[in-house]
């Protein structure tokens, strides 16, 4: 698999969540070199520069990644998640 391609786009936390104990250790054996992306960005247009000038063809990606296609505001989520 060439690995120059492969984006991992987490938190610090999303990465304790999704990859326990070896389960990191054995994601960076089947894909050396992957490319990490810290999140959360200290500036969210970065994420879409990045994207633009260097996207990947595999993006690892959890609740914090930023769309891909549009942005995404935070009055856009009331929409998503109504009140009670």
């Amino acid at each position: 698999m060439s690995n120059s391609s492969v984006i991992a786009a987490l938190s610090d936390a999303e990465i304790a969540d999704f990859f326990p104990g070896e389960m990191r250790a054995e994601f960076e054996r089947l894909v050396p070199g992957y490319r990490r992306i810290q999140l959360p960005l200290a500036r969210p247009d970065e994420w879409y520069q990045l994207w633009r000038n260097s996207p990947g063809s595999i993006l690892v990606s959890a609740w914090q990644t930023p769309s891909l296609n549009s942005e995404i505001l935070p009055a856009a989520f009331a929409n998503w998640f109504p009140a009670p």
